[in-house]
């Protein structure tokens, strides 16, 4: 499943009142994987993303963006299909103190994935991917000049194309920062998650606790 991703973005912003801004972007892309799949396809595939937006920034405490468009990936091999929908996401970054930040985000991607799925038919679907959402919320806290504390929420919801599947994913979790030096640093972090899956083709539901220690270096 190896493949080179290849992105064009190009976004032009207007500034039509002090600390308001409205733009547009674009971006195009290439996938292109290394093989093709057991089954004889290619995945290859080329999609684009456009959308109108605007930001607010109200004197460094409070900032917003929110944007809305369409985004389609298209596979080269017409058994995949293409997948399409609406592109819509946004992020709040809201200073309530010196020391603590609340940010919220919302955002839509194209994910390949192709599944194939049984149908009650007897014959069977192939699903290029899905189109997932992710909305998130996270708090960081700085306890000390050196240590910084995080919590953190997500849900996440895959809609399968081509197929009767979607799954529900939701993340909690908390994390420690501490610095060394102004260059270096260690952290550690711990993530629940359960993911539940719906449909006639659903995968499976599964719960996971992921702990992670990390030494970083930064300039």
């Amino acid at each position: 499943r190896d493949l080179n991703t290849y992105l064009a973005n190009l976004r032009v912003s207007y500034e039509f009142a002090p600390r308001y801004e409205a733009f547009i972007r674009g971006s195009v892309n290439r996938r292109v994987y290394d093989e093709d799949d057991p089954g004889g396809f290619s995945r290859d595939s080329k999609g684009f993303r456009a959308a109108v937006g605007a930001t607010i920034d109200l004197t460094g405490v409070t900032f917003a963006e929110v944007y809305v468009g369409y985004v389609l990936q298209d596979y080269d091999d017409s058994d995949l299909g293409s997948i399409s929908g609406l592109d819509f996401g946004g992020r709040l970054v809201w200073n309530v103190t010196q020391l603590t930040s609340i940010a919220a985000n919302v955002d839509r991607r194209v994910q390949d994935s192709n599944t194939v799925a049984l149908l009650a038919s007897g014959g069977s679907a192939l699903s290029p991917g899905y189109l997932r959402t992710n909305v998130g919320v996270s708090v960081d806290h700085e306890l000390l000049r050196n240590v910084l504390i995080t919590g953190r929420v997500g849900f996440q919801n895959d809609d399968y194309e081509n197929i009767d599947r979607d799954d529900d994913r939701i993340d909690i979790g908390a994390g420690i920062r501490y610095s060394l030096t102004r260059n270096l640093y260690l952290g550690a972090s711990y993530t629940y998650s359960h993911r539940s899956s719906d449909g006639d083709n659903a995968g499976g539901d599964f719960n996971r606790n992921l702990f992670l220690i990390r030494l970083g270096a930064q300039l």
